[in-house]
């Protein structure tokens, strides 16, 4: 009898723990989903502004366009 009701104790306990565990990964999972688009689009900010610089031609990006581009980054990171 005693047996039995320290195994289901552990049985119990263990589930407890095995679902407090996978909730805290989902957070963490989706936390890191949300994070990866600003900072996808903070690395593709970066690379354009790199391309842009060393052009020969005189043609270069407006200020508009950076603007709009920093814009859009600090929303998204924002949102998350």
């Amino acid at each position: 009898m005693i047996t039995g009701a320290v195994s289901i104790t552990g049985v119990v306990i263990s589930s407890i723990v095995a679902k407090i565990v996978e909730y805290k990964y989902n957070v963490k999972k989706y936390l890191y989903d949300k994070r990866e688009e600003p900072y996808k689009q903070f690395v593709e900010m970066i690379y354009k502004i790199m391309e842009d610089s060393p052009k020969k031609d005189g043609e270069k990006m407006t200020e508009e366009e950076m603007t709009k581009m920093v814009s859009e980054f600090s929303i998204g990171l924002t949102l998350w």
